[in-house]
């Protein structure tokens, strides 16, 4: 996939600048936007860059920057109407920072509501700075024509920044991922017989959180540090829990994602509800340091399972493709799959 790293290095390696800061990283459990973040970690470290703090828009909170730091929206397709809280994040940023350079990757776009739009892009069009990279010829067309103040640009996926092994063993399966939320349509005419049919395991697992007895005691002292204001021995303790989990379970990387998702809505749930803003830095660091990389390697590990992938959602197309699989596309609902790999060419 050299081709793809090489070009997206070109298109936004003199865009970003020395030194940079990450607002709006994707704290869940979505394969393809966590693939777009490492993208993203992976390419600003080959540039060079320092990160001088990341965070969630949960976890966000503003901070005066000086005017030679870029900041980097995280890209996916989230810019329009659909997944409208992360635009109007985007929005937010524009105006809190009329001074510094403001870099959104690679983005679908989408707009059903042509004055959401208009006022999106009377929004933008207050700073001079704003550089929108689109991934695919639709989105590119749509936002020349819309948001005339600022600079477009066409730029694959981050997620085809990423490099994955692709010796595996043929499984002779078949999947057929079937995504299941607001981007998806009727697909019931598709034939499915013989395919294993599911959407990706992270999103139908269960609610029904059994705590153990060491997980309650590690609770009980998180609690207790964040009370008396020490994230730093909070995340100590969360990483003896978390680290011991973790090698007492060997490869099997779907019980170490299960045991970080738990632990993720547990630490989300305090932030909200019992200390308002005052784990953002434990939930940063765990986020970065385990849920990510844990839901991404699960991600790899359920697409190896299969030597036939039929995807209905992006990240499992380009996810079969990075692992060399036999990858056929399914649209979802405003046909960002068929019109990025069109762009590229990927087949």
């Amino acid at each position: 996939m050299t081709e793809f790293k090489d070009l997206i290095f070109d298109k936004l390696s003199s865009l970003v600048g020395k030194k940079c800061v990450l607002p709006d990283l994707p704290y869940y459990s979505n394969v393809g936007d966590l693939m777009i973040w490492e993208g993203m970690e992976q390419f600003i470290k080959d540039n060079g860059t320092e990160i001088l703090w990341r965070s969630s828009t949960s976890t966000f909170e503003y901070k005066p920057l000086p005017e030679d730091v870029t900041i980097c929206l995280v890209g996916g397709g989230n810019f329009g109407d659909l997944w409208r809280g992360l635009q109007e994040f985007k929005c937010k940023i524009v105006q809190l920072y009329p001074k510094n350079r403001i870099v959104i990757f690679p983005q679908s776009v989408c707009y059903n509501d042509s004055q959401l739009c208009k006022n999106d892009a009377d929004v933008f069009a207050t700073h001079n700075d704003v550089h929108i990279c689109v991934r695919d010829k639709i989105s590119f067309d749509f936002l020349k024509k819309n948001f005339p103040t600022c600079n477009i640009l066409l730029v694959p996926d981050m997620a085809l920044y990423l490099e994955f092994d692709k010796k595996h063993t043929k499984t002779n399966r078949t999947l057929f991922l079937k995504r299941n939320d607001k981007e998806s349509v009727d697909y019931s005419a598709f034939n499915a017989e013989g395919m294993d049919v599911m959407d990706w395991p992270m999103h139908q697992s269960d609610n029904n959180i059994k705590w153990s007895f060491s997980d309650r005691i590690c609770h009980k002292l998180i609690r207790s540090y964040i009370e008396k204001g020490d994230s730093a021995k909070a995340i100590k303790i969360l990483k003896c829990k978390f680290s011991g989990k973790a090698s007492s379970q060997g490869k099997d990387v779907s019980k170490k994602w299960k045991n970080a998702d738990n632990d993720l809505a547990y630490l989300l749930y305090l932030n909200r509800h019992k200390y308002p803003k005052k784990l953002d830095v434990v939930i940063d660091w765990f986020v970065q340091n385990y849920y990510q990389p844990f839901t991404i390697q699960y991600g790899v590990d359920f697409i190896n399972q299969y030597d036939v992938i039929y995807a209905t959602r992006l990240h499992a197309a380009i996810l079969g493709f990075l692992l060399g699989k036999e990858v056929h596309v399914i649209d979802n609902s405003y046909g960002k799959i068929s019109s990025l790999f069109d762009t590229w060419n990927i087949k």
